[in-house]
């Protein structure tokens, strides 16, 4: 999990509503705080009988020690914990002005400038366009808020609320360009996130394009082994289907193939690029904290190791070249 995490530009942390935060669900908040990525929170199951969002949000301010921000609420004809056939559907906090100036006011607690401004004016026509874009400011400068959406991914009630909010909050991949070196923003530059082996395709190297084009059928560069590799197929995944693509851009999370030497943390480059700049790339390189983030991998548990019972086959074996 925590090799995909460091590539992402945001994360939507899924909760069961019945249940609230529960302790594997932990572990991944931990790691989403070691990487400063934006996350934001979506309450599951609100269709179903013995929901309860009071104690969600409670579970929230216990367990992840933050305060939730909540964004839309669910519309019911009865009480949050009642039977499932009262849930109706959500709606924003943001149309209602009072709902807008608790959230101003719970957004002051976190940054000087809006508490500066809500004591001197009040903040009395804080419009929700003003809202949203105040509530992503403190969400980039600190880990203490989160914004929190309800819905039912069962019946798709509301999902196209919480992508509108994620669309709105969550940064733009283009912000990343400003964390690269400048001699590097309008190049190709991409991380293997995870290499896997693939019945049909063999090694394939899933990554993250922060800038340039990577391109079916062109040569990159990798700065670990510092050897040029032809690309094979690029494929967008899809769930569990690929989708095959010609070149891929920046932001973009694709598969490729081809490239047997490639690993995970593997930093890509355009080969015409290095060659022109030989004597600056890696210290580049490992003074940038976007492509230069080390992964921890866990030991493991146990080792097995197996042999061949007969004296010959062992021989063989171990004359073996793989």
């Amino acid at each position: 999990v925590e090799r995909s995490l460091r590539v992402l530009d945001g994360a939507l942390v899924i909760l069961d509503g019945t249940r609230g935060v529960e302790p594997q669900t932990m572990t991944v908040w931990r790691q989403l705080q070691k990487f400063r990525i934006p996350r934001m929170i979506f309450l599951n199951k609100f269709d179903r009988g013995g929901r309860d969002l009071d104690m969600c949000l409670n579970s929230i301010r216990d367990h992840f020690e933050v305060e939730p921000i909540l964004l839309t609420i669910p519309r019911s004809s009865g009480t949050h914990t009642e039977q499932k056939n009262s849930f109706e559907g959500v709606k924003s906090t943001l149309q209602s002005e009072s709902s807008r100036m608790d959230i101003m006011e719970t957004l002051a607690l976190f940054s000087e400038t809006l508490e500066s401004e809500f004591l001197g004016t009040g903040l009395s026509t804080a419009s929700a366009e003003r809202v949203l874009g105040d509530v992503k400011h403190v969400m980039g400068r600190t880990d203490t808020i989160v914004p929190v959406a309800v819905g039912s991914g069962l019946t798709g009630v509301g999902i196209a609320e919480c992508l509108d909010l994620i669309t709105q909050l969550f940064p733009s991949p283009l912000q990343v360009l400003r964390k690269l070196p400048s001699l590097l923003r309008h190049e190709l530059v991409a991380v293997v996130f995870k290499s896997t082996y693939d019945k049909v395709r063999g090694v394939v190297n899933q990554c993250r394009v922060y800038s340039g084009t990577v391109r079916s059928g062109s040569k990159i560069y990798c700065v670990r082994s510092r050897e040029v590799y032809l690309v094979g197929k690029i494929l967008r995944p899809m769930a569990d289907t690929f989708e095959t693509i010609r070149e891929a851009h920046i932001g973009d999370i694709v598969i490729l193939t081809g490239c047997k030497g490639l690993a995970t943390g593997d930093v890509i480059l355009d080969p015409s690029w290095v060659e022109k700049h030989l004597d600056s790339y890696q210290a580049m390189i490992n003074d940038n904290r976007v492509l230069n983030s080390p992964l921890n991998f866990t030991l493991p548990l146990f080792f097995l190791q197996g042999y061949h019972t007969h004296n010959r086959r062992r021989k063989e074996a171990r004359a073996c070249p793989c």
